[in-house]
């Protein structure tokens, strides 16, 4: 499905979560979901700071001299 194997973890885990969370009735509505907001915006900070290294590389090795 996706290229890069750090948006498949990424995905997976928030799935799980997600699944976890809504199958627990126990809990308050409000703060389960607040909770998976906060993590699902965390995992997407931290994919996009993967996503951003990964292109500064490539972007880094890039030759800019002309022959």
């Amino acid at each position: 499905m996706h290229a890069i194997p750090e948006v498949q973890l990424v995905l997976a885990l928030f799935s799980q979560l997600r699944r976890r969370v809504a199958a627990d009735p126990e809990r308050g509505e409000v703060v389960q979901w607040v909770l998976l907001a906060a993590i699902g915006a965390t995992m997407a900070i931290t994919v996009g700071a993967i996503i951003l290294a990964k292109m500064t590389d490539k972007a880094n090795q890039i030759s800019t001299t002309t022959p």
